[in-house]
């Protein structure tokens, strides 16, 4: 699977999913989760990345975490 960050959805605002991201860039796109949910989705900043809100369904696919200069996991 392609480097995947750590986003946003609005429907889903207290869990935190992993989508691919169009460019290392853009903060905000519409697109699709690991998990399958399609919608608006934005950049989770790096220092509000949160492993306890973490979606269980995305963080069971194999990936590896993209945008080398986003923060930590």
């Amino acid at each position: 699977m392609a480097d995947v960050i750590w986003v946003w959805v609005p429907s889903s605002d207290t869990i935190q999913h992993l989508a691919v991201p169009p460019d290392d860039i853009q903060l905000r796109w519409r697109g699709e989760t690991v998990c399958g949910i399609e919608d608006r989705l934005w950049r989770v900043s790096w220092e509000n990345v949160d492993n306890a809100k973490a979606c269980v369904a995305c963080i069971h696919e194999p990936f590896s975490l993209g945008g080398d200069h986003r923060g930590p996991p």
